[in-house]
């Protein structure tokens, strides 16, 4: 792929994002589902973090707020 994906074994960028989230069923810690897009400079130019572990961003949403950001 031609960008970065990131392995957080140790959550520490989930936490850092504020994505933690303990599942009491399965008793596991994940990630809320996000999309982060980070700009060259390293900042956050976009981000949507899901309400529930459940929901999941359109995809043409995501690359909307992509294609704006190659402008």
């Amino acid at each position: 792929m031609p960008f970065d994906v990131l392995c957080d074994v140790r959550l520490e960028a989930i936490r850092a994002y504020g994505l933690f989230h303990h599942e009491p069923f399965h008793d596991l810690d994940v990630s809320l589902p996000a999309n982060i897009l980070i700009d060259r400079d390293g900042r956050v130019a976009w981000m949507h973090i899901a309400t529930s572990i459940q929901d999941r961003m359109d995809p043409n949403e995501v690359l909307k707020q992509v294609q704006r950001l190659l402008r």
